[in-house]
């Protein structure tokens, strides 16, 4: 015999039309809001559907938009400096533009990558 326990959080309705107060959906929604959060996880765990969730944010950041999530810092792109034989020098990352389109990679990528790459931009 299996027994499942659930778990209820104060402020989950049970049973019929759920009507969430809006201090469970405060909570829920602050938990939400925090860095590297899984929200279908975070659902889950609430017992709500992720969609509902992603109302209860817009709603309140359309409200509040000063606790809009900062989006982690990007590493800067350095200047690549490059002999005359076109082989960059210590360099962790090569960006390319062409066109409209700008190829940014890891310095690990092989020669034959890199050139696939660069044709399907071109082709495209």
């Amino acid at each position: 015999m299996v027994e499942a326990v659930v778990e209820r959080l104060d402020g989950a309705p049970v049973g019929g039309r759920r009507r969430w107060s809006d201090e469970f959906k405060a909570r829920v929604v602050a938990a939400s809001l925090e860095p590297d959060i899984n929200i279908s996880a975070l659902a889950r765990r609430f017992d709500l559907l992720p969609s509902q969730l992603y109302v209860w944010r817009k709603a309140l950041l359309v409200k509040h938009p000063d606790l809009m999530p900062m989006p982690a810092p990007m590493s800067p792109v350095r200047p690549v400096a490059v002999d005359v034989r076109g082989v960059a020098a210590d360099v962790s990352r090569v960006e390319v533009v062409i066109g409209d389109a700008t190829i940014r990679v890891g310095s690990g990528i092989g020669e034959a990558a890199l050139t696939r790459i660069l044709r399907a931009v071109r082709s495209a």
